[in-house]
């Protein structure tokens, strides 16, 4: 079976780096296209607590969170290049 495709959750953790390097081993193997995910966590406050949170914090968590989704988007993109590898960084926002 050939695989085309390839998506790989990367992140900030020590393993991301692991699970990219067996991504690339997989896509060189079979001449195939990478996606690494990276997914920024929704910030959710139930809607029974009354909490307002100040949009300087909310503002300061994006702008951390978009910082880092680029810097180990960065990396994914360094390794792809390396390699000869076909591939794209995905950021999203969710859960």
């Amino acid at each position: 079976m050939k695989i085309k495709d390839i998506l790989v959750h990367i992140d900030k953790q020590e393993a991301s780096r692991s699970r990219v390097d067996i991504a690339v081993k997989l896509a060189q193997a079979h001449d195939a296209h990478i996606s690494g995910l990276y997914v920024i966590p929704d910030i959710t406050i139930p809607s029974y607590a009354d909490i307002h949170m100040p949009t300087p914090l909310l503002t300061g968590y994006e702008q951390e969170s978009r910082a880092t989704a680029d810097k180990v988007g960065a990396h994914f993109k360094q390794t792809l290049d390396k390699s000869g590898c076909k591939g794209e960084r995905i950021c999203t926002t969710g859960y």
